[in-house]
């Protein structure tokens, strides 16, 4: 079966992409560990208020979106990408979520942190 299967990480340069509150540029590291281009491989930025403990499940419903790229990835693809991000909370929590809505779609309802599709960070 032809699929993509998305895979987002963390770059050296992620955490300090969050110093101050306005538009940023997060560096992210996006694989498509698929056998099928993705694309409309799509990264969001979403924050949400802050969560102690910081692994607590956290609805989806809860983040409000900072931020979106759109862009395509072969089979066997990885690169960095900066997404654009409108920090807008002094702290909280930031996840990005990365999928391709026709081949390897978002099936996720909470923010479930060891997922290959979310990346998590604290905002402060």
């Amino acid at each position: 079966m032809a699929r993509t299967f998305l895979k987002v990480t963390r770059t050296a340069d992620t955490a300090s992409a969050f110093s101050g509150l306005g538009l940023k540029h997060v560096p992210v590291i996006v694989q498509n560990l698929g056998n099928v281009a993705a694309y409309t491989c799509v990264v969001r930025m979403l924050e949400a208020r802050p969560r102690s403990p910081i692994h607590e499940k956290i609805p989806l419903g809860e983040f409000t979106l900072g931020g979106q790229l759109v862009f395509t990835l072969q089979p066997g693809e990885r690169t960095t990408v900066r997404v654009p991000f409108m920090r807008t909370r002094a702290n909280g929590t930031f996840i990005a979520i990365v999928s391709d809505p026709l081949l390897d779609p978002n099936e996720l309802t909470v923010a479930d942190f060891n997922h290959r599709r979310l990346l998590l960070a604290n905002l402060t």
